[in-house]
């Protein structure tokens, strides 16, 4: 059961780890040429997202892949 479970949480693992390099580069974009046209890119890319939750979405994916990486490496410890 708790293999199951590492597994499904290396899967939330790697989701929310591409998720959060999508947002960096959007986050990178963001500094570089600043809000306005981050804002502009998004609309162009048919994203009904506003700037501000996309930076929501970015941290609580940085959050999300914390937590499943520390629980997974608590539940590998108490396997070996």
């Amino acid at each position: 059961m708790k293999k199951a479970v590492c597994g499904t949480l290396l899967v939330i693992s790697i989701i929310s780890f591409m998720a959060t390099v999508l947002f960096l580069l959007f986050g990178l974009y963001d500094d570089i040429f600043g809000p306005g046209k981050t804002e502009r890119i998004l609309s162009d890319l048919n994203i009904s997202l506003t700037y501000n939750q996309l930076v929501l979405i970015g941290m609580v994916s940085i959050a999300v892949m914390m937590l499943s990486h520390f629980l997974r490496k608590r539940i590998m410890k108490s396997i070996s």
